[in-house]
C-alpha cells in the first residue's frame, strides 16, 4: 500500500502521472485550503496518521499541482496567492511524511516546491517555514552546519515578517483612531480646509459685527 502511494505522489510530484489537460477546472483555493488544514490536522493529532496520510495524500498532491498550473497560467492574483499559499502548506507536510517513509529522494524536491509555492505567493511565515522545512532535509542529509545556518536564517526572518505586521497593525490602528478622532476641517463652520478661521466670522459662520475685519485693524480704510 505504502509503496503504490509514494509511487503515486511520485508521478504527482514529477508530472507523469494521469494529464490534466482535459481535466475539469481545478478546485478554488479557499477548498484547497480546507483539504490541506484537514490533513495536517490528521498528520499532527491521528495514531494512525501514516494509514491515513497513505490514504489522503495522492489525490490532494495531484489536484494541487493542477491547481497550481492553472493558476499561475491565470489572470486572477488573489486566487494565484491562495493556491500558491495552500500548495506551500501542503508540500511542508508532504515532506515530513516523505522522510518519515524512506523516500528521501522525493523530500528534498517536495521541501524546494514548498518554497517556490511560499515565495511565488510572497508570503514572509510561509517562506520561513519552508526554508526550515529544508533544513530538515539538509540534516537528514547529513549536512548539519548548512541546515543550522538556514534554520537561524528563518527564525530571523519569521522574527522580522511578525514584527513588520504587529507594526503594520499598530500604524492601521493608529490612522483609523486619528480618523474617528479629529473633526473634518470642512464640518467646523467657519473653517477653511486649512483650519484657519475666516476673516471677521466667527466659528458659528456668522460675520462678526463686534470686531474690524483683519484689513481694517490694520489701518487700511481703502
Amino acid at each position: 500500500m505504502t509503496d503504490r502511494v509514494e509511487a503515486a505522489v511520485g508521478r504527482a510530484l514529477l508530472g507523469y502521472g494521469t494529464a490534466h489537460s482535459t481535466a475539469p477546472a481545478p478546485a478554488p483555493g479557499c477548498t484547497l485550503r480546507d483539504r490541506v488544514e484537514a490533513a495536517w490536522q490528521s498528520w499532527q493529532t491521528a495514531g494512525d496518521r501514516f494509514t491515513k496520510a497513505a490514504e489522503t495524500l495522492p489525490g490532494p498532491v495531484a489536484d494541487m499541482e493542477h491547481a497550481v498550473r492553472t493558476a499561475r497560467a491565470g489572470a486572477d492574483a488573489a486566487e494565484r496567492r491562495a493556491v500558491l499559499r495552500a500548495a506551500a502548506d501542503l508540500y511542508c507536510l508532504l515532506r515530513s511524511y516523505l522522510r518519515r517513509t524512506g523516500r528521501i529522494d522525493l523530500a528534498p524536491l517536495a521541501a524546494d516546491r514548498a518554497r517556490l509555492a511560499a515565495e511565488e505567493a510572497d508570503n514572509p511565515l510561509r517562506i520561513a517555514a519552508a526554508q526550515w522545512n529544508l533544513g530538515h532535509v539538509l540534516l537528514a542529509s547529513g549536512r548539519p552546519a548548512e541546515a543550522e545556518e538556514l534554520a537561524l536564517y528563518a527564525a530571523e526572518q519569521m522574527t522580522t515578517a511578525r514584527s513588520q505586521r504587529r507594526n503594520a497593525r499598530r500604524w492601521a490602528a493608529r490612522f483609523n483612531s486619528s480618523r474617528w478622532q479629529a473633526p473634518p476641517a470642512d464640518v467646523v463652520g467657519g473653517r477653511h480646509a486649512t483650519g484657519a478661521t475666516e476673516p471677521g466670522r466667527d466659528l458659528s459662520g456668522t460675520p462678526d459685527r463686534s470686531r474690524p475685519a483683519v484689513g481694517r485693524a490694520r489701518g487700511d480704510h481703502s
